[in-house]
Protein backbone atom coordinates (compact mmCIF):
# COMPACT_ATOMS: atom_id res chain seq x y z
CA UNK A 1 0.00 0.00 0.00
CA UNK A 2 1.32 3.46 -0.81
CA UNK A 3 0.35 6.69 0.91
CA UNK A 4 0.49 10.08 -0.78
CA UNK A 5 -0.83 13.28 0.73
CA UNK A 6 -2.39 11.27 3.56
CA UNK A 7 -4.42 9.05 1.25
CA UNK A 8 -3.99 5.51 -0.02
CA UNK A 9 -2.85 5.90 -3.60
CA UNK A 10 -2.80 2.25 -4.61
CA UNK A 11 -2.21 -1.23 -3.38
CA UNK A 12 0.49 -3.37 -4.97
CA UNK A 13 2.13 -6.66 -4.20
CA UNK A 14 5.69 -5.28 -4.17
CA UNK A 15 7.41 -2.21 -2.77
CA UNK A 16 9.04 -1.21 -6.08
CA UNK A 17 5.63 -0.72 -7.70
CA UNK A 18 4.47 1.41 -4.78
CA UNK A 19 7.56 3.66 -4.99
CA UNK A 20 7.21 4.04 -8.76
CA UNK A 21 3.51 4.87 -8.54
CA UNK A 22 4.07 7.55 -5.91
CA UNK A 23 6.99 9.02 -7.89
CA UNK A 24 4.84 9.21 -11.03
CA UNK A 25 2.18 11.12 -9.09
CA UNK A 26 4.45 13.72 -7.52
CA UNK A 27 7.27 14.21 -10.01
CA UNK A 28 7.27 15.95 -13.36
CA UNK A 29 9.83 16.63 -16.07
CA UNK A 30 10.47 20.04 -14.48
CA UNK A 31 11.24 18.64 -11.01
CA UNK A 32 14.75 19.66 -10.03
CA UNK A 33 15.30 18.25 -6.54
CA UNK A 34 13.97 15.06 -5.00
CA UNK A 35 14.67 13.86 -1.50
CA UNK A 36 14.09 10.19 -0.80
CA UNK A 37 14.21 8.99 2.77
CA UNK A 38 14.67 5.28 3.21
CA UNK A 39 14.12 3.12 6.25
CA UNK A 40 16.81 1.02 7.87
CA UNK A 41 15.41 -2.12 6.22
CA UNK A 42 15.82 -0.69 2.70
CA UNK A 43 18.57 -2.50 0.83
CA UNK A 44 21.17 -0.85 -1.39
CA UNK A 45 19.74 -2.88 -4.29
CA UNK A 46 16.31 -1.32 -3.74
CA UNK A 47 17.79 2.19 -3.72
CA UNK A 48 19.83 1.43 -6.86
CA UNK A 49 16.74 0.08 -8.65
CA UNK A 50 14.73 3.20 -7.77
CA UNK A 51 17.57 5.45 -8.90
CA UNK A 52 17.82 3.64 -12.23
CA UNK A 53 14.06 3.77 -12.76
CA UNK A 54 13.95 7.51 -11.99
CA UNK A 55 16.81 8.18 -14.43
CA UNK A 56 15.00 6.25 -17.17
CA UNK A 57 11.58 7.79 -16.52
CA UNK A 58 12.69 11.38 -16.17
CA UNK A 59 15.72 11.34 -18.49
CA UNK A 60 18.00 12.86 -15.87
CA UNK A 61 20.98 11.96 -13.76
CA UNK A 62 20.15 11.12 -10.17
CA UNK A 63 22.70 11.69 -7.43
CA UNK A 64 22.33 9.53 -4.34
CA UNK A 65 24.27 10.32 -1.17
Amino acid sequence: MGLFDGKICREYTNAASIRQNIAEQILSQSTEIVTIITGEDTSDDEVDALQQWLEEQFQTLIDVD
